[in-house]
């Protein structure tokens, strides 16, 4: 059958995304079409006559993108456990078992290392230690919009194909403003990106009063996350 080879080395002019909102729309359709991809052939793996171990690798390159519905959860989920802790303590070792999920979060970062290192050099550490943490936080913030896009995908909710806005933008003094494609507008997703900033400082407040700072960290990084997320959502549609 056919292989398939990846030649790092053959480079492919490109343009990247330059607004969160031209983020948003490339980050949708290819979310939401690794899960339409997943929805239209999991079954068919999964009653393949492929090895266990193969299935179980299918079952996590379709449903990759559905990460984002889980950290979202996840995320939502973790300021009343502050509260539930705190209410019945005889459970909070149940929570300490969490504890076991940095095992995946030092997997991550292994991987975008590694990258980093390919790309930098033998000495990647001030660019890796400046950019991860952005890209977590950015990350984080985009779980409710790539969630939404998971979730429909996964339900067959059919929606326009909206490819990303391009601005040719190759100066420094170029600018994207006057350009007609790209729709400058707040929606309810944006809204509640920014109800989600305020929702995840309350818990860095709760986790403070209550002397319970073992999320303190994640909540800030969520928080940040969001907020920029909505911050730069707003503000092209503000200066345009």
């Amino acid at each position: 059958g056919w292989k398939f080879k990846y030649l790092e080395e053959v480079e492919t002019p490109g343009e990247l995304p330059i607004l969160m909102n031209a983020i948003k729309s490339q980050q949708y359709r290819w979310n939401k079409g690794g899960a339409e991809t997943a929805r239209k052939n999991f079954k068919q793996v999964l009653f393949s006559k492929i090895s266990l171990l193969n299935k179980t690798h299918a079952f996590f390159h379709l449903f990759n993108s559905s990460v984002f519905v889980c950290l979202l959860i996840a995320a939502v989920l973790s300021v009343p456990m502050l509260y539930i802790k705190e209410a019945h303590p005889e459970v909070e070792w149940i929570f300490d078992l969490g504890i076991i999920f940095i095992i995946g979060f030092l997997s991550i970062t292994l991987f975008y290392w590694v990258s980093t290192k390919r790309f930098y050099g033998a000495n990647p550490s001030k660019s890796f230690i400046s950019l991860y943490p952005k890209f977590l936080m950015v990350s984080m913030g985009l779980s409710l919009h790539n969630g939404i896009a998971v979730l429909e995908g996964l339900f067959g909710r059919k929606t326009p194909f909206i490819r990303t806005p391009k601005f040719n933008v190759a100066l420094k003094g170029d600018s994207w403003k006057g350009n007609d494609y790209i729709k400058l507008k707040l929606n309810a997703v944006t809204v509640m990106e920014g109800i989600l900033c305020l929702y995840f400082l309350f818990g860095i407040v709760a986790g403070v009063y209550l002397k319970d700072v073992g999320l303190l960290f994640f909540h800030l990084m969520l928080m940040l996350g969001f907020g920029a997320v909505f911050y730069y959502s707003v503000k092209p549609a503000i200066n345009a």
